[in-house]
């Protein structure tokens, strides 16, 4: 009750995200155990890009404590992921639908900032068009020909 440290304590605390509607954005050890009283979490981390997160540690018989409200921001340029997938055509025509791919950070969350020069290639067959494409907001959109039919390659 008058909030000094209890060096022996041995109860174990659990961490856990309590706002920003996605409590499966916390990775890393979330269950601790004390050293000499303390509950020193090193590994915690947030891969979903939002504001007005919170974190609240808990344990069986114990007030709990939650933070203020904090941010996660999109990190840099990580990886490429296909939104939209290419179908297929007629020889020589625009693909019928287009591919489409964005930029993500490593946690996943769409990278909207900057500029990104994204190239195609079919490893099957000749294409043309649109065999690169730059970033809007994070997404390109190719505009691709198959020059030979699918029994050619």
């Amino acid at each position: 009750l008058g909030g000094n440290l209890v060096k022996a304590a041995t109860v174990q605390v659990s961490a856990e995200l309590t706002s920003a509607g996605n409590a499966t954005a916390l990775h890393g050890k979330t269950l601790m155990s004390p050293a000499l009283g303390v509950y020193n979490y090193t590994d915690l981390n947030v891969n979903v890009a939002a504001t007005g997160y919170k974190l609240a540690f808990t344990s069986p018989g114990l007030w709990g404590v939650t933070t203020t409200a904090f941010s996660v921001l999109v990190g840099p340029a990580h990886h490429l992921r296909l939104e939209v997938a290419p179908a297929g055509g007629v020889a020589g025509r625009p693909l019928t639908t287009q591919p489409s791919v964005s930029v993500r950070d490593l946690g996943g969350n769409l990278v909207t900032t900057g500029s990104f020069v994204l190239s195609a290639r079919l490893l099957a067959a000749p294409v043309f068009g649109a065999v690169s494409a730059t970033t809007v907001s994070g997404n390109a959109t190719f505009n691709l020909i198959v020059n030979t039919p699918a029994a050619d390659h």
